[in-house]
């Protein structure tokens, strides 16, 4: 080291101290730190002192005091500090000079040095000696350059999984309880950070913030992770300080830690920011990256603690399923904050996943206005949510394809797509981004619901029956799960097994959506009476919870078949029900006015058809199938076949969408059938039968079936129609001896 151009010898110690604190200028670097970056493992809790004497040898080394300290500052029970400006200087050119005395070269007495010819041997012993030398010049630079990289690797790589076991506050003011969720947002904004996800964490420890360390560590390394990452809040009066810290998840060693001073409440966050940025950048994460994803907390979340916990209490609600029990809490979080779009979002989805697609739509609108107040992948969460519930389907698809390139270990995105795919009748595509998800999370109950809907829509039975029959007792089970294997228990004739599903929904949040579909069941069946109760029980729990568009699809749905069944007049009523109780929904308008055009209301329904069009004009479905459904019901309504096969010709891209059950394709061969051309009628009632995986309780199913044999028959291919009603019976043999269909067939029955 030199110092006032003087050579200074200084020890190993002090030196590394040094070269720490030159790392960081300016910044406080905490004791942990400089613990582990001295002495690596070997951390028992005596090298304080170690510490202390290696700072006091190097202020020896500067030449000055503790006491007045110009360059190395002690930060009271913090760590250590390097004032002055640091200057980096790569000139080669100055270390090039040579201090050695060239032969016959001047003596200090001014005589010359004598020119002496060597002797062999002594020559040769230069030589070895130089050579000898120069290998331990090698060995030492090597070993230099090994020392230099073991201290700069990072400390997490990209690959390493990292753990947010919680965040304590030790402050005593419960104000401060919402603050683990923001130091959970400032992490994953990051796309350095591996972070597992949160839900397969508290499985193992629920209440991590109180939870002992050793609980913590131990259940970090059953997850497969290195790091784990804590964080606290301490009064320090009179303001407080705001600790991160993370650890070796293997042997409880102290990899960094860091921490902030704030001197009020209304710094608080800032100072959150300040730790989790400096624990980022100890992890390994670049400049390049924390300046690209860094958006200050009270911006990205919020700047209002009260609606910060209000917030958190809904996101431990949503995390234990208690999803529509979390409203109330959200609610609060945007009255105390009416900037707090991440909230808002929350609202939007818990509303969607309810079918209340009104509300959903008005509180996403909202998200999205204030996306700017987030993090990038908060940002995008906002986006992607707002274009789907807007129909927006591939502006959907890209932003949830810029998601998961820039968080590629993110979930979520990808069960977001697998689920876009599915709606647009898209299931292969939809089963390669779900295995990924999986892979991703494999604790997800979302992410074992998408993948149980893919097997159940790609026919894969048997990979449904084993995910079905292993639900491992994942915390938050999924409704969409339950779904696919009671679908699957109905595809098998097991009875017990859908007895067990129904069981599983009552007295559940989701109760009223699985009662609609085993209403479908019974429909498809042909038990007219027993669907029509279970669409009655359905719509009375719908209501009894506050959702009234899911009651009012509970209706289009009864409404749709029944007038497909041949019973008009119960549809009109049931489509006038749903439009009183969602007047606004353009889903409902499109699904009344198919049942008004069918049972003969044109009029109504070309009325509900324009009001959709004009609600939702970039809704991708809506415009390009759902409506289009309509217009060619009405035609068929008017007996013009012909403009009823030109108003679906449009929907043909989305003839497997399984939010419309296969009523396209039927509609369509209804409308062939109808213009005298049989043999393309009966192309598309086979297009319904070979899609029948995607909706597998449609009714439409044998509905196409009874259709497809009389249009065999009329094409005179007996053996053909004789299968297509063999089907219709297997459907239909347990049938109420008065169902409409049924008495229709055997009339017709050659």
């Amino acid at each position: 080291m030199l110092r006032d151009e003087k050579r200074i010898k200084i020890e190993e110690l002090p030196f590394q101290l040094l070269l720490v604190l030159l790392e960081s200028p300016g910044e406080v670097v905490s004791k942990e730190t400089l613990l582990n970056r001295l002495w690596g493992d070997r951390i028992f809790g005596e090298l304080d002192n170690g510490l202390h004497v290696a700072a006091a040898k190097l202020r020896e080394a500067l030449g000055e005091k503790a006491g007045a300290a110009q360059h190395i500052e002690t930060i009271r029970r913090r760590g250590y500090r390097l004032n002055g400006r640091v200057e980096c200087i790569f000139n080669s050119a100055s270390m090039a000079t040579s201090d050695a005395v060239a032969p016959g070269s001047a003596t200090p007495d001014g005589s010359e040095f004598p020119n002496l010819q060597e002797p062999e041997s002594l020559s040769r012993r230069y030589i070895w000696a130089a050579t000898l030398s120069l290998f331990i010049l090698f060995v030492v630079a090597a070993g230099a350059l090994s020392f230099y990289q073991h201290r700069r690797r990072p400390l997490a790589g990209t690959l390493d999984g990292v753990v947010l076991g919680g965040f304590a506050n030790d402050s005593g003011d419960d104000s401060y309880n919402g603050l683990g969720h923001a130091f959970r947002v400032k992490l994953e904004e990051s796309p350095y950070l591996n972070l597992i996800p949160e839900q397969n964490f508290l499985r193992l420890v629920p209440e991590p913030a109180s939870a002992p360390l050793r609980q913590l560590l131990k259940s970090c390394t059953s997850l497969g992770s290195k790091v784990l990452i804590t964080g606290a809040i301490m009064a320090r009066p009179p303001g407080y300080e705001v600790t991160t810290t993370a650890r070796s998840c293997t042997n409880g060693n102290l990899l960094t830690s860091h921490s902030a001073k704030a001197e009020s409440r209304e710094t608080v966050l800032a100072a959150l920011d300040q730790a989790t940025n400096q624990l980022r950048k100890s992890l390994g994460e670049s400049g390049a990256s924390l300046q690209r994803f860094n958006v200050p907390l009270a911006q990205a979340t919020t700047s209002s603690l009260a609606a910060l916990r209000a917030f958190t209490l809904g996101e431990e609600k949503r995390d234990n399923g208690q999803e529509f029990e979390a409203i109330q809490d959200y609610k609060l979080a945007v009255d105390l904050d009416p900037q707090f779009a991440l909230a808002y979002a929350r609202l939007g989805t818990i509303y969607s996943n309810a079918a209340e697609l009104t509300q959903s739509a008005d509180y996403f609108k909202k998200a999205f206005e204030l996306r700017e107040h987030t993090t990038d992948r908060e940002r995008l969460y906002i986006a992607a949510h707002y274009y789907s519930i807007s129909g927006q389907s591939q502006r959907t698809i890209e932003a949830y394809e810029l998601w998961r390139s820039l968080y590629p270990r993110d979930s979520s995105p990808y069960n977001n797509l697998a689920i876009e795919y599915l709606d647009l009748g898209e299931p292969e595509k939809a089963a390669s981004v779900a295995h990924t998800a999986v892979q991703l999370d494999q604790a997800s109950s979302l992410s074992q619901a998408v993948l149980a809907r893919v097997y159940l829509e790609t026919g894969q039975q048997a990979q449904l029956h084993t995910l079905c029959s292993n639900p491992q007792g994942r915390k938050g089970d999924s409704a969409m799960l339950h779904a696919s294997c009671f679908l699957l228990a109905f595809l098998q004739n097991d009875d017990v097994a859908m007895q067990e599903e129904i069981q599983w929904s009552r007295g559940n949040a989701a109760e009223s959506e699985l009662l609609d579909d085993v209403a479908w069941v019974s429909m498809y069946q042909g038990k007219l009476k027993a669907g029509r109760k279970l669409f009655t029980q359905a719509r009375r729990v719908a209501l009894a919870q506050g959702f009234s568009e899911l009651a009012a699809t509970v209706d289009v749905d009864e409404a749709t078949l029944e007038v497909d069944f041949g019973y008009p007049r119960e549809a009109h009523t049931l489509a006038l029900d749903a439009l009183r109780l969602a007047p606004n929904n353009v889903n409902i308008q499109a699904s009344a006015a198919l049942a008004l055009s069918r049972s003969g209301d044109t009029a109504l329904a070309e009325s509900e058809v324009a009001k959709a069009a004009v609600q939702a004009p970039l809704d991708t479905i809506l415009n390009d199938a759902a409506l289009p459904s309509v217009q060619a019901a009405i035609q068929l309504q008017k007996h013009d076949p012909q403009a009823a096969i030109q108003a679906l010709e449009p929907a043909r891209p989305y003839d497997e969408c399984s939010a419309l059950g296969l009523a396209p394709a039927y509609y369509r061969g209804l409308a062939y059938q109808d213009a005298g051309h049989p043999d393309k009628a009966a192309t598309e009632f086979r297009r319904v039968l070979e899609h029948r995986a995607l909706v597998p309780d449609s009714p439409y199913i044998p509905l196409a079936a009874l259709q497809l044999g009389r249009a065999l028959r009329q094409l005179g291919d007996s053996a053909g129609a004789a299968k297509a009603e063999r089907q219709v019976e297997q459907a239909w043999q347990h049938a109420d001896p008065d169902f409409l269909p049924l008495r229709q067939r055997q009339r017709d029955r050659p």
